[in-house]
């Protein structure tokens, strides 16, 4: 037998793959004539946010898909005192945890890995990322509120959910098991969530 070990995020075929989320809102996008704007995304591994950096940069390259980007951010949703991603006078800085907060699986990583930080680091000195943080206690509401409405998603994506509600997103990336887009619980759940107040 022959094994091998695939990190769930720290690859770059994997981060790859998650960036790939952006080429699907492309093709929304050119569907139905969308402009993006503002995409919420989670800061938990990186993975999910270095793949939609590099996919990001594809795609204001490309002539068929620049239109609809030209003025997209990526609003890097982050847990209040677990942030691995700071500001400090213009400059990003990438932050080492000392301990991990437990409770929200996708994001007990105490940094995101140097390879991803030089990734995203070129996009925001480009201006398109933006840093928000969102307290625990919003982060639960919103996971009770999902899950009380027969939805599920993973508590990295309440985070990003949570970070939407006070924000001007156009697109929330969420993660977690796969269901249907048009899956009736899951678009009740989520619309629940969203009027969180």
């Amino acid at each position: 037998y022959y094994g091998m070990f695939i990190h769930p995020f720290n690859d770059s075929n994997v981060f790859k793959g998650q960036g790939s989320a952006l080429f699907r809102l492309a093709d929304y996008a050119r569907e139905t004539g969308t402009v993006i704007q503002n995409i919420y995304l989670p800061n938990g591994g990186g993975g999910l946010l270095a793949g939609s950096c590099l996919a990001l940069n594809e795609l204001l390259e490309c002539d068929k898909t620049s239109h609809y980007f030209q003025n997209a951010q990526l609003t890097v949703c982050q847990q209040e005192g677990q942030e691995k991603l700071v500001e400090n006078s213009g400059r990003l800085e990438k932050i080492v945890i000392p301990s991990c907060d437990l409770d929200f699986e996708g994001v007990a990583v105490k940094e995101n890995p140097q390879t991803f930080f030089s990734i995203i680091d070129q996009l925001h000195r480009a201006g398109r990322i933006n840093l928000v943080s969102v307290s625990k206690s919003k982060i639960l509401k919103t996971l009770q509120t999902f899950h009380n409405s027969g939805g599920f998603i993973e508590p990295t994506s309440a985070i990003t959910l949570a970070s939407s509600q006070e924000g001007d997103a156009n697109v929330v990336l969420l993660t977690g098991r796969n269901c249907a887009p048009n899956d009736p619980r899951l678009i009740g759940a989520f619309s629940k969530a969203v009027s969180l107040s």
